[in-house]
């Protein structure tokens, strides 16, 4: 796994052992500015444009920091057709010298693309008719759930949760109201994992409040309605 990390940033010696002990390979890359002003939580946007240069790899696969994987995605791999517009949170792909090359060029057009969301927009204009679409159960977007019953049909078979939006659940109020897919609660859980299996502490992490209380909540197989 490689973590992409902006040269310049500044992170203490022990988040960076701890990203290193989970398996992440990092690799830090020459920071990138949109052509104006976008929303402060998208400002490294263009760092998801290097991945685009791996080519010592046949196909890639990359993710947003607020995605969650919790099942097999090998299966996005062998999809063919084509849809109008996509999330970019999550995304598979062959990385190639010459898309990587033309998406930094156009990346400082600002007549290319819109500032609203754009990482996003940059990447859909680019591959406009170029693109697979993913089922909803490999960038299911937590917060969008309630709003699409039909999403709790794949609550047994979900892949990739994408936390995405501002509300995170690492700095959401902990409070809650339904058990059926709660997936706050399922980040958390897979905090107190970390905590077990690296014998971390809560004070390890940036946001400990959020992990309060773990041993209280209930078990992963419980919150995704799972026996």
């Amino acid at each position: 796994m490689i973590l992409f990390i902006s040269q310049g940033t500044i992170y203490s010696t022990r988040h960076l052992a701890m990203l290193k002990a989970v398996g992440w390979k990092l690799v830090y890359v020459k920071p990138r500015r949109f052509p104006g002003t976008v929303k402060p939580r998208l400002v490294d946007g263009l760092i998801k444009l290097y991945a685009w240069n791996l080519t010592q790899y046949k196909m890639i696969a990359t993710f947003d920091a607020d995605a969650v994987v919790i099942g097999s995605i090998e299966e996005p791999f062998k999809y063919l057709h084509l849809k109008l517009h996509f999330n970019a949170g999550i995304l598979f792909f062959r990385p190639s010298v010459h898309h990587y090359r033309e998406l930094i060029r156009y990346s400082s057009n600002r007549s290319y693309y819109t500032l609203d969301y754009p990482q996003q927009n940059l990447l859909n204009r680019y591959f406009h008719n170029q693109w697979t679409p993913l089922p909803i159960k490999f960038n299911l977007i937590s917060h969008l759930h309630l709003k699409y019953p039909s999403w709790f049909d794949y609550k047994n078979d979900i892949r990739i949760i994408h936390f995405a939006g501002a509300h995170k659940p690492w700095n959401t109020p902990f409070n809650i109201t339904n058990l059926k897919l709660d997936f706050n609660l399922l980040w958390r859980r897979y905090g107190e994992n970390l905590l077990c299996g690296y014998n971390w502490t809560k004070s390890d992490f940036l946001v400990p409040d959020t992990l309060k209380d773990l041993k209280d909540l209930p078990i992963l197989d419980e919150i995704l309605g799972k026996t």
